[in-house]
């Protein structure tokens, strides 16, 4: 039993050393929420700091024999559940009411306030330590796959063609967008930093950007030459999005155009043109039934969707 304990907190020591912080953090700054104003305690504090003081070594001894018994050192955080938090719940359960008769019985009462304050925060610390291990464990495994499996993209273009676009890329493609330039530079779309059109050059050669989409159709044929040029004096190739959607192979859904084609929109089935005010009209009259077969200026052509 004695090595097992040993065993589960040498490969959990920093999660117990984060703990010890926390559990006596919390209730800390339980106090100091309490009392302390404009830089110093209130004469309201009375003993109540002697009393935690006093309380915080037995205290966090016992916090940590109960995280043990709970099941909060078992190695395994980076698979962190629902059971998991079950079992954080129960633990701090127990270690606020050991908080509370500890201080009563054997140093002071403290204000409710102060345990009210502190339990809430030390429930949150300590959940925030374990899920946070998960949390970047996941990201650095993302990180990993996204260097391995995808192409660094820039989009050109930061209002609703580009947003909708980048989305299409994201779902259907490996070319994952790490930076767009617009006009809101300074500021992230869906996450994606955004830069102005002068910084392009920059980001293409920190980024390792291998393709840059054109998605702002406000941008006249000078700006656009300005963009490719810039690309192309960094190895970088340039397409218009629009004409990537139009060389792609195969068959596509109606979906995969919805939000990007902006206005009416004529669509070719069965050798005839039909009108349409808007490409979600188009979507939900044919996309059950139809799936895009070409695409061609201003005009697309469907076929019938094979359900085989």
């Amino acid at each position: 039993m004695l090595e097992r304990i040993k065993k589960n907190l040498r490969s959990d020591l920093w999660i117990v050393l984060l703990d010890i912080i926390a559990v006596n953090g919390a209730y800390l700054l339980a106090l100091l929420i309490r009392f302390y104003v404009h830089f110093r305690f209130t004469s309201g504090v009375g003993d109540f700091r002697e009393y935690y003081l006093q309380f915080t070594p037995y205290y966090t001894v016992l916090c940590l024999v109960v995280f043990f018994v709970c099941g909060l050192y078992n190695g395994m955080w980076r698979y962190a559940g629902l059971d998991d938090m079950n079992r954080i719940i129960l633990a701090n359960a127990i270690t606020a009411v050991i908080q509370v008769a500890g201080t009563r019985l054997f140093v002071g009462r403290m204000p409710t306030s102060y345990y009210l304050i502190g339990a809430f925060l030390q429930f949150l610390m300590t959940a925030a330590i374990r899920f946070a291990y998960r949390f970047l464990h996941i990201r650095k495994q993302r990180g990993e796959k996204l260097r391995k499996w995808t192409i660094p993209t820039m989009v050109v273009g930061s209002g609703d063609a580009g947003k909708e676009f980048i989305r299409y890329l994201e779902d259907n493609s490996p070319f994952q967008v790490v930076v767009i330039a617009g006009e809101h530079s300074g500021k992230t779309m869906d996450g994606i930093p955004i830069v102005d059109y002068g910084s392009i050059p920059a980001q293409i050669q920190y980024q390792g950007i291998t393709t840059v989409f054109v998605a702002d159709e406000d941008l006249n044929p000078q700006q656009r030459a300005e963009v490719r040029q810039a690309a192309a004096d960094r190895g970088a190739e340039v397409m218009d999005y629009q004409e990537y959607l139009r060389t792609l192979p195969g068959c596509m859904p109606l979906r995969a155009l919805l939000g990007i084609v902006d206005g009416p929109v004529t669509v070719r089935v069965d050798g005839a043109d039909r009108q349409f005010s808007s490409f979600q009209e188009c979507e939900s009259a044919l996309g059950n039934r139809y799936e895009i077969k070409a695409i061609g200026g201003a005009r697309i052509e469907l076929k019938p969707l094979n359900r085989d």
